[in-house]
């Protein structure tokens, strides 16, 4: 499983028939394509959804994995999208395994 795959199953996205789907607070969306790699509007809303779902329970375990959050913000601010992904797949790999 690729990065976008891992992160498109972690914010709840179908995949049916060969397109994914998803619900925004607005629309739902049907794309064959997953943009998490390629645009800010995609990742952000993964970075808030890391915070709030694995920050809490990852503090403190010591590991590679308790600076992937920090991490992935900082590549956020120096506008570093690669970097984003890799620690964003981090924890959210580390959260698969613990949660």
């Amino acid at each position: 499983m690729n990065d976008n795959e891992l992160i498109a199953e972690f914010m709840e996205m179908e995949k049916e028939n060969g397109l994914w789907n998803f619900t925004t607070l607005m629309d739902d969306y049907t794309t064959d394509v997953l943009y998490f790699d390629s645009s800010w509007d995609w990742l952000m809303p993964v970075y808030l959804k890391v915070c709030e779902d694995i920050s809490p329970i990852m503090d403190g375990t010591n590991g590679a994995h308790d600076s992937s959050i920090g991490d992935m913000g900082i590549a956020i601010l120096d506008g570093d999208k690669e970097e984003a992904i890799k620690y964003g797949a981090v924890a959210i790999k580390w959260y698969n395994e613990n949660k």
